[in-house]
């Protein structure tokens, strides 16, 4: 069944999660699993996840998701949802950031994101979707001449080589940095 017709079936509500190629609602009994708040990240104590994890291919989705949840929890401390780098990935799909924030607000875990980013926005194949993270992830700032004056100030910052540190090297240095006991 697909995300999209299942999600009908249910009242509006019922927090998702995918488990074993389903989605499935959470078990009203774990408390911990159905409130977002419940869920959220304290990212005054630690760092969201990296941009680097992947969740069904999509780099960057686990991050952005810590992000929202924390923002909704009211704990994202200096981090902030829908930024430029949320929004590359958002973009990417052709979804907006609030459409993705919805199914935050109802308690989808970072399977059932996925799998919803996977039904909605432009349609990409599996190959596309790799190729799209793999990309990301090779991404170095210091090539976009925009940019390269704060990257090569922040890599410097951070003891790191600016012409060949990706901006995900520089994303999860500067986590590491902010919460050395954590990390």
């Amino acid at each position: 069944m697909s995300y999209m017709s299942y999600k009908k079936a249910l009242p509006r509500n019922i927090p998702l999660r995918y488990l074993n190629g389903k989605v499935v609602p959470l078990n009203p009994a774990a408390a911990s699993e159905t409130a977002v708040g419940m869920r959220a990240k304290d990212l005054t104590q630690e760092p969201p996840q990296s941009p680097r994890v992947r969740v069904r291919d999509y780099a960057i989705l686990a991050r952005a998701a810590d992000k929202a949840r924390a923002e909704l929890a009211g704990t994202a401390g200096e981090y902030h949802f829908n930024c430029p780098l949320d929004r590359t990935l958002f973009t990417f799909k052709g979804v907006t950031g609030d459409e993705f924030l919805v199914h935050v607000k109802r308690g989808a875990d970072d399977e059932a994101l996925a799998l919803w980013l996977d039904e909605h926005g432009l349609d990409k194949t599996p190959e596309e979707i790799c190729a799209w993270s793999d990309s990301m992830e090779a991404y170095c700032l210091y090539n976009n001449l925009e940019k390269r004056p704060s990257f090569v100030q922040e890599c410097q910052r951070l003891g790191l080589n600016p012409a060949c540190t990706t901006m995900f090297e520089w994303l999860e240095a500067d986590d590491r940095a902010s919460f050395p006991a954590v990390v």
